[in-house]
């Protein structure tokens, strides 16, 4: 089978050096598990949501696109994986990362890919990778199953470089 072993400390922010040593009595193989993004072109997006401005809850919503939004532009075909993190807001709320894809001629917008349920682990919710098409149009919007107020983080991953901005409200 495939196991993964997870060194930490009992006490959180502790580091340092540590050795860890593996024995069994069959053959196997060790290696280290490559950070999330790792090779990937790396955006860290630092927000915040204010009740009855920009934290309008979940797509069940009427306000739903009131949430935080960033457009995506996509010069050449691009995977994308992004995830969204809470860690300040107790307790952990419920998350979602939407992506749609913009029609400008229409003036809609599509869903095309989704975090999944709304989540309320520590850990936050990801959007797994996702290809964005060359000269495609996205908006990905952040947001919670309850309105709530606080500090947010995103990490935005692509293997080719994008442009990302706040879509004004």
């Amino acid at each position: 089978g495939e196991y993964t072993i997870v060194a930490s400390t009992f006490d959180p922010g502790k580091v340092g050096n540590f050795v860890l040593t593996v024995r069994s009595s069959t053959r196997f193989t060790c290696d280290a598990i490559p950070l999330e993004g790792e090779g990937m072109y790396r955006k860290t997006i630092e927000g915040h949501w204010e009740l009855q401005i920009n934290a309008m809850g979940s797509k069940r919503g009427p306000e739903f696109f009131l949430n935080p939004q960033f457009w995506i532009t996509a010069t050449a075909q691009t995977r994308i994986r992004i995830r969204l993190q809470a860690p300040a807001i107790k307790p952990s709320p419920a998350l979602n990362i939407t992506l749609f894809q913009r029609d400008e001629k229409a003036k809609s917008m599509v869903e095309v890919a989704s975090s999944g349920p709304y989540i309320d682990w520590i850990q936050g919710v990801v959007l797994r990778d996702f290809s964005l098409y060359a000269g495609g149009a996205y908006a990905v919007v952040f947001s919670t199953w309850k309105p709530v107020s606080g500090s947010y983080t995103a990490f935005m991953y692509t293997d080719k470089p994008v442009d990302v901005r706040q879509a004004e409200p």
